[in-house]
């Protein structure tokens, strides 16, 4: 699931909210900037370098998520920089989501469904955060795909959006969209989704 900013001297633009290719385990932020006025931009953010398990605990099991923020790449490294700024990789990177524990029957019966709502904290620097992600599942072969997107702002965070210029030129949205898709060949643990 992770994010942000704009750069003036990036192009970049995203046609719909086709992000990840069908191999990918990824998680990417994306943005919205308005240049001159008139000119829009979605910036995107990808980083693959994720890594996902599942946690026990006597409560059940926790889907973490930990999203090393130097390994994001939205074809900008000053932006890039700026990501790893913004959210706090000073003070702890990785950034790191945690679902609330919940017994096995609850994630079978999210498999099941095909959808669901994931509740947990995200943790940005020396703060975290209350999100309910939303998550599609899916297969391809044998491999069982998570995938959603968290459309949220960047103030939710306590993060300012992004100026450039003063904000003279370039206006960056509140609006902050967090994607991801998760291979279950690639989450720790997760062999009991199957069952």
């Amino acid at each position: 699931m992770v994010f942000l900013v704009a750069c003036i001297c990036s192009s970049d633009a995203l046609a719909g909210d086709q992000i990840f290719r069908a191999d990918q385990h990824c998680v990417a932020w994306q943005a919205h900037k308005t240049m001159f006025l008139f000119k829009t931009f979605d910036p995107v953010g990808m980083n693959c370098d994720i890594s996902a398990k599942f946690e026990p605990s006597e409560e059940g099991l926790s889907l973490v998520v930990e999203v090393p923020l130097q390994s994001f790449d939205s074809g900008e490294e000053t932006r890039d920089a700026d990501v790893f700024e913004i959210l706090q990789g000073e003070v702890q990177d990785p950034m790191i989501f945690k679902s609330t524990a919940a017994p096995d029957e609850l994630w079978h019966q999210i498999v099941k469904l095909g959808r669901g709502i994931v509740p947990g904290k995200l943790k940005i620097g020396d703060q975290e955060f209350k999100v309910d992600c939303p998550v599609e599942l899916s297969r391809s072969g044998d491999i069982l795909i998570l995938s959603g997107k968290l459309e949220t702002h960047f103030t939710s965070f306590k993060i300012d959006p992004p100026t450039v210029l003063a904000g003279a030129l370039v206006s960056v949205d509140d609006a902050l969209k967090l994607h991801y898709r998760l291979r279950s060949d690639k989450i720790g643990g997760s062999d009991f989704l199957s069952k």
